[in-house]
């Protein structure tokens, strides 16, 4: 992906994360990447929120979250 993503990669690696914690967390940023269709770094702060919003609400049927 980026320098970030790999840098991400390599902090949790030190940090003595399990190889499925490491996979699990990789996997849920590609996804946020995915959603917005751009490099994480570039993902601004409400984004992010109504990501999470969106994820949390997602059973109840509300649309897809916006872009800002």
């Amino acid at each position: 992906m980026t320098r970030l993503f790999d840098r991400f990669v390599q902090d949790m690696q030190l940090r003595n994360f399990s190889e499925s914690a490491i996979r699990s967390y990789t996997y849920a940023l590609k996804q946020l990447a995915a959603h917005f269709d751009k490099a994480p770094e570039l993902i601004n702060e409400q984004e992010i929120k109504n990501y999470f919003l969106f994820n949390r609400n997602s059973n109840s049927g509300h649309s897809k979250p916006e872009k800002s």
